[in-house]
């Protein structure tokens, strides 16, 4: 049974076996600042009748976690999923997304609306929840590069579940081979998905957020 109800899944990759220890630490430090402006607005997703996972590919258990990432899942009874799945994702982020997604394809299964937010970026407001909230439907921006194709930003959006279970369930073991062997971007491919198949999809002009592009904290505000 589905239920009125949304989900909002936290995707982090905290310890890639590509960054070294310093970067590791990095990493956890801004998704520790990320997850804890996120929980500013833990009042609204009750409010709104919105659960919250974490989902980390690169963590084997809860002890295995920084500490203040530990705390944070504490403070806020956060439910935490460990994933095994690492086969695409360590080449190519999309398609360990989608790998991802298809593990807990059951949970999603019984929400309406589905929300996906990398806490690795540091929200500057609320106002893309504000949004959503108010008005709930397939919510995305567009990438801000005027020398790209048009393409969706993935690091938040918003989504009817059944869309996205359709975007995943396409997805063949040889399929998300191809996304890492050609480089393929899940912002290109979700955005085509949803062109295609003409589904209606509402746009802000920006996440409001800072995206670190580097281990410096150099960022870019999208």
């Amino acid at each position: 049974m589905i239920m009125e109800k949304t989900i909002l899944e936290l995707r982090t990759a905290i310890s890639p076996p590509y960054c070294t220890e310093e970067q590791i630490e990095i990493r956890s430090s801004q998704i520790s600042n990320g997850m804890k402006k996120l929980f500013e607005y833990k009042q609204n997703f009750i409010d709104n009748n919105c659960d919250v996972f974490l989902l980390d590919n690169t963590i084997k258990d809860f002890d295995s976690l920084p500490e203040s990432i530990k705390q944070i899942a504490l403070e806020n009874n956060l439910e935490i999923i460990f994933s095994p799945h690492n086969k695409y994702g360590k080449h190519n982020k999309g398609a360990g997304d989608i790998e991802n997604l298809k593990f807990v394809k059951e949970k999603l299964e019984k929400y309406k609306w589905f929300i996906h937010f990398e806490p690795r970026q540091l929200l500057v407001s609320h106002q893309f929840f504000d949004s959503f909230f108010k008005k709930p439907r397939d919510l995305f921006t567009y990438n801000e590069n005027p020398n790209a194709v048009k393409h969706f930003n993935t690091g938040l959006y918003a989504a009817e579940t059944k869309n996205i279970l359709s975007f995943i369930n396409a997805f063949s073991e040889k399929e998300l081979q191809n996304m890492v062997l050609n480089s393929v971007s899940i912002e290109y491919i979700l955005h085509d998905f949803y062109v295609k198949n003409q589904i209606k999809f509402g746009t802000l002009s920006k996440m409001d957020l800072i995206w670190y592009y580097d281990y410096d904290n150099n960022y870019k505000h999208w």
